[in-house]
């Protein structure tokens, strides 16, 4: 069944894509990463007020497509796109939202070509809804290792799965403050990692948390170098 009204009005009908901005215009290497939320949390955030949808389900599926045409618009050297679902952990999720989610990521999947796209959750425990993240075709997964217990990972197989790994921590401003990370931490960390690569995902990427951008930069700066110390000691 359709969920979008048959004559949908658009919200978002005269703002321009992000990409007619010059600053995102710039020069990056195919690594590029475009950073957007996602349907489901930008549907959480962004009320539809004035009741132009039928349901909320429309409404995520409203935007997945509106979220779409900003992907149509992206340079080819953006390599990754990454879409922010922090409300798919913050608060449980419905099982009646679950088919509005997989077609709206059916939509986005379309537009995304031969780059790399990533569901990122964070701030929150997603082991509840991993069959789910797995089961979205053609996206990796984005989790939050210090609110979810990496043991619940043990059951899954992530062999046709970037997984993007928050190991340090973007919700505090203590950092190493560049400095080679304590023998003991780094056992840990190592002890982590070892565990996360035995999931044999495709890819294993580390990163911290979530977003770097609600700091300082110079806090930002010392967890990025954090993560940098972390894999050049570690022995994977």
């Amino acid at each position: 069944m359709d969920l979008l009204p048959e004559d949908p009005v658009g919200l978002f009908k005269d703002v321009n894509p992000l990409f007619d901005i010059p600053t995102y215009n710039l020069s990056f290497s195919d690594a590029g990463k475009f950073i957007i939320p996602g349907p489901y949390t930008l549907a959480s955030v962004l009320k539809d007020v004035k009741g132009i949808y039928p349901s909320f389900d429309s409404y995520v599926i409203a935007l997945a497509d509106y979220l779409s045409k900003e992907l149509s618009e992206l340079p080819f050297n953006i390599g990754f796109v990454q879409f922010d679902e922090p409300y798919l952990v913050w608060k449980q999720l419905s099982r009646k939202h679950r088919d509005a989610i997989i077609q709206s990521y059916e939509i986005l999947r379309d537009y995304i070509g031969a780059r790399t796209a990533i569901i990122n959750t964070f701030f929150g425990d997603a082991s509840g809804i991993l069959p789910f993240l797995i089961d979205l075709d053609g996206y990796g997964i984005g989790i939050d290792f210090l609110k979810t217990n990496p043991l619940e990972l043990e059951d899954y197989d992530f062999s046709s799965k970037f997984l993007q790994a928050g190991i340090v921590d973007s919700q505090n401003f203590k950092t190493d403050d560049g400095k080679k990370v304590n023998p003991i931490n780094q056992r840990l960390y190592t002890k982590l990692i070892e565990l996360l690569l035995s999931t044999n995902p495709e890819r294993l990427f580390l990163t911290s948390t979530g977003p770097l951008e609600f700091l300082p930069r110079d806090i930002a700066d010392q967890k990025i170098r954090q993560l940098a110390n972390l894999i050049a000691g570690g022995e994977f």
